[in-house]
């Protein structure tokens, strides 16, 4: 199982940044729950995009949309995600 480290980041705005560490993927918003979904949304366009297209993608990258009712406790205590 691979684990996934999701970094929060408060902006001089006042705004959130939520990025996976390594791979890319981001999102932004007022709060770090705004953020994450935002994260979510993008790596789950990101998956529908690369069926579509038939390429590959990095199968953990599902867990994290899949997850959602459990995805700050995955990363508080480091859990497996998938």
């Amino acid at each position: 199982m691979k684990k996934v480290k999701v970094i929060i980041e408060w902006a001089s705005d006042g705004g959130v940044w939520a990025l996976i560490e390594g791979d890319g993927f981001t999102g932004r918003g007022d709060t770090v729950e705004a953020a994450v979904n935002e994260l979510k949304e993008g790596v789950a366009f990101f998956i529908e995009t690369a069926k579509e297209m038939n390429f590959p993608y990095k199968d953990y990258l599902a867990c994290i949309i899949h997850k959602s009712s459990n995805f700050f406790h995955f990363f508080r205590i480091g859990e497996n995600f998938c």
